[in-house]
């Protein structure tokens, strides 16, 4: 079957209108709220988001098995009672993880400010799970619309209710948390609305049902494993940091992380769209996609280090109390090119080839590698920019290792890009620490340009990739 290329490029449209809202959330949570909070205050807002990022693993495998096992099947095709059984049995030890977590934040009032970070969690999981599921489950049908819409209606619910507890200077995080609660609720409640064919489904007998949820768990466990694990390789660091330095220094840490995923918000919803639309087309044309989207997206991120010198300018007059973070924003800015590419590219490639074993072995031993240089620089060196400079080198390496692996499997020679990609991050990153803003910028742009020209046959393959979708 061939790409329906007019339908892929109304649905980017939406997964771009979906991430403006998320980057205007984005854009409250990195410039606005740490105006307004103490740097303590900041500190364990982010630590709610950071565990909130990792409330996917209590899912056990079962919202990823369905997202691959369903993958490219049409709505009308699928066996709705055994995915709405398996859907109430993740929602029953989602119940059960909520009360554990419950027991222990309650149990910790004695630090209230963890307890109420943790109390939060333990809400936001079974929110979090239940909407994942069925969001997932539009991901797999290509109905990824509707997913883009219940990102727009999560992102406009919380960004009012952050603007009006703004408004009315409220300065401690519990009440962003119950916003950001009810927003997730919101998503949940459209999500439900438009499965409703599903949960209206009947259910199979208990037995049948668990027999069902065991199976697709132990097909998506690979998957919920790697992306937990990529994920982790950053977030390993920010561990480290949490238990060797003060909530402050956190806070500080985040704050850089926080302006770089404003930055990526758009690669995963590009994941999302491709996916089921990869699944369905023939091995040639997957073949053309692939160096399309390799060499595009190597041409394209690297623009986001031109960027940084006077986005900078502008922050350090906004927030000159988190200049630090700043200084690490360059360090970290790698990462939007290279988690980029591997959310894009890697990641959706090795799923359409169903190789989740590889990527789960990549992430781990990517993970592992970035543990121990985490260890070392927090233990042994103390010494952040160590810690995040060497998390940022593995995942420069999971990425072109990703690459490499997906060429080779695809038949096609090592793309000479990617080298070119690294030498400009390390362009930027030696210019952005040496020189001031002005002749940073000057020496990036240079870079970029000669960049630009150095692989000129891909760059008019961009150029008439996009004039052709444009086109049909």
């Amino acid at each position: 079957m061939a790409l329906d290329a007019k339908r892929l490029a109304g649905d980017f449209g939406f997964a771009i209108v979906a991430q403006v809202s998320a980057m205007a959330v984005g854009f409250v949570n990195a410039l606005l709220l740490p105006k307004l909070f103490s740097e303590v205050t900041y500190g364990y807002w982010q630590l709610f988001l950071f565990y909130a990022t990792y409330c996917g693993v209590f899912a056990f495998g079962i919202v990823d098995g369905v997202y691959l096992i369903h993958g490219g099947e049409r709505r009308g095709d699928m066996d709705k009672r055994a995915i709405n059984a398996q859907f109430w049995c993740c929602m029953a030890v989602q119940a059960v993880v909520c009360a554990i977590l419950l027991a222990v934040g309650f149990a910790a009032r004695s630090d209230a400010d963890r307890a109420a970070v943790i109390i939060g969690i333990a809400l936001y999981l079974v929110l979090f799970n239940a909407a994942n599921f069925l969001g997932y489950l539009f991901q797999a049908m290509g109905e990824t619309r509707r997913y883009s819409v219940s990102t727009i209606v999560e992102s406009v619910a919380f960004l009012f209710m952050m603007l009006a507890l703004l408004a009315a200077d409220v300065r401690t995080f519990e009440p962003y948390v119950a916003a950001y609660l009810l927003s997730r609720a919101g998503r949940l409640g459209y999500c439900a609305l438009f499965a409703r064919d599903f949960l209206g489904a009947g259910l199979l007998s208990l037995k049948a049902a668990v027999r069902a949820s065991w199976s697709t768990a132990g097909v998506g466990v690979k998957l919920l494993v790697s992306t937990l694990s990529g994920s982790f390789i950053v977030g390993v660091a920010r561990f480290v940091i949490d238990l060797q330095w003060s909530i402050e220094e956190f806070a500080v840490v985040s704050l850089a992380l926080s302006l770089v995923n404003f930055f990526m918000t758009f690669t995963s919803q590009a994941a999302m769209v491709l996916f089921p639309a990869l699944r369905r087309i023939g091995s040639g044309e997957l073949v053309e996609l692939y160096l399309q989207m390799r060499d595009g997206i190597s041409l394209l991120l690297p623009a986001v280090y031109v960027l940084y010198a006077p986005i900078v300018f502008l922050l350090e007059l906004w927030l000159p109390a988190y200049s630090t973070s700043f200084e690490l924003f360059a360090l970290l800015l790698p990462l939007c090119v290279f988690n980029g590419k591997m959310d894009v590219v890697g990641i959706t490639f090795l799923k359409v080839l169903r190789q989740e074993g590889r990527l789960l072995r990549m992430n781990l031993t990517t993970l592992a590698l970035s543990a121990a240089g985490a260890v070392v620089g927090g233990f042994a060196l103390h010494s952040i920019d160590a810690i995040m400079t060497w998390s940022v080198a593995c995942v420069i390496g999971r990425c072109l290792y990703a690459d490499h692996f997906v060429s080779k499997s695809l038949s096609l020679p090592d793309g000479a890009i990617n080298v070119g990609a690294v030498v400009m991050t390390v362009v930027a990153i030696l210019a952005n620490s040496l020189l001031g803003f002005a002749w940073a910028e000057i020496v990036i742009i240079s870079a970029y340009l000669v960049y630009l020209v150095a692989f000129k046959d891909e760059t008019q393959r961009l150029f008439g990739s996009v004039q052709g979708i444009g086109r049909s």
